[in-house]
């Protein structure tokens, strides 16, 4: 789901039709860019059980971060070895503004650069999320070693409090929106309530478990809150905008715990939410949603670049709008989608089989709690 919703968000904005029916879709994705945040809970909620299920084995931090280094690196810096040196080989030159950000690419903090000098707009401006997710993994493992375990959800919520404080603080100074969307400390609600839904799963306490009419009214609150931000058409928008830096304040926990509950549906016993994402399809896509987030803008780079000019020329006239609108990005999705199940086989599967060198001690004191526990 998230890696599908930013997907459709940037593919939609990558072209101007100029007529209703793109108008139509912009309005109908606004909401997308959201996806990243889901990104973000998720990643707080797994990571944060991996450390706390390891947390008094041997090798802690070693173990952890070459596994993070196993998944992340090679295909990341392959993506760019591409880019940066591949491709101009072949007389396809990335821009100047590419090129002059390479060196934050390459040290995970374009997020930075961003957050200073506001949007590059080119293939590589949704790798600032990585770099905030690189940060936290710098962070969280050293601050749950740290702190006792039962401090662990109290200090979650005193930095989900301390963010909301900071962009107050950031508005209060004129920080740009840029800034509150890129920097961790002001957008790290996600990955906290992500991890804080991990720490309640594996505590004592005994969450409830909704049934499946709960689960579809939780559902629909969140689906409505979401899709509000695309009703520009009735002249209705629920929640602030994504730029505007007052919404900001408290638009991230919210948003955060939207997904959240969505999340927490998924992890208990059988609902109707748990059942769709449970579906082979999206579970596919989820196993190369790492390859399809990396690639997917670089793909629709080269594509408005190269295909897309001669297919509109051949094709579009003829067509009505709404298929215009489709063979617009429908090719973004083919494209993607092939070269991600080639790098699964062939690049990714075969470099994570490296990790039984890095194995999770078998006597740690804290053995993997599943998530379905709370069922």
């Amino acid at each position: 789901m998230a890696v599908l919703l930013v997907m459709l968000h940037h593919f939609i904005r990558s072209y101007d039709l100029q007529s209703s029916t793109h108008e139509f879709f912009l309005h109908a994705s606004e909401f997308m860019w959201s996806g990243v945040d889901l990104f973000f809970v998720l990643s707080g909620f797994l990571i944060t059980g991996i450390l706390l299920d390891r947390l008094n084995g041997k090798h802690y931090f070693r173990n952890f971060y070459g596994r993070r280094i196993l998944r992340i690196f090679p295909l990341y810096y392959g993506v760019l070895f591409l880019a940066f040196i591949i491709l101009p080989l072949v007389h396809i030159q990335t821009s100047s503004a590419t090129q002059q950000s390479a060196k934050y690419f390459l040290t995970f903090t374009s997020n930075i650069q961003f957050a200073l000098s506001g949007w590059t707009y080119h293939a590589f401006d949704p790798y600032w999320s990585l770099a905030v997710e690189e940060q936290f993994y710098l962070l969280w493992p050293l601050l749950l070693f740290l702190i006792p375990r039962k401090y662990h959800l109290s200090v979650v919520m005193m930095c989900v409090i301390g963010g909301i404080a900071l962009r107050a603080m950031c508005i209060h100074a004129g920080t740009s929106s840029v800034f509150l969307f890129t920097m961790l400390p002001c957008h790290a609600d996600g990955l906290l309530i992500g991890g804080a839904l991990a720490m309640l799963v594996r505590s004592q306490t005994k969450l409830p478990i909704p049934g499946s009419w709960m689960s579809i009214a939780l559902s629909a609150v969140v689906a409505m809150f979401f899709l509000s931000g695309s009703f520009h058409w009735f002249g209705l928008k629920l929640y602030y905008d994504a730029w505007n830096t007052r919404g900001a304040l408290f638009y991230y926990p919210t948003i955060a715990l939207g997904y959240g509950i969505i999340l927490y549906l998924c992890i208990t016993r059988s609902n109707p939410v748990r059942s769709f994402f449970n579906n082979t399809q999206l579970r596919a896509v989820g196993k190369y949603s790492y390859c399809l987030y990396l690639i997917h803008m670089p793909i629709t780079h080269l594509f408005h670049a190269g295909i897309q000019p001669i297919l509109l020329e051949r094709l579009s006239n003829s067509l009505p709008a709404f298929a215009q609108e489709l063979i617009q990005f429908m090719p973004l999705f083919l494209i993607s989608f092939v070269c991600a199940a080639a790098s699964w086989r062939f690049f990714e599967r075969p470099l994570l089989r490296l990790k039984r060198y890095l194995p999770y001690s078998a006597d740690e004191s804290s053995q993997p709690t599943p998530v379905t526990a709370i069922a």
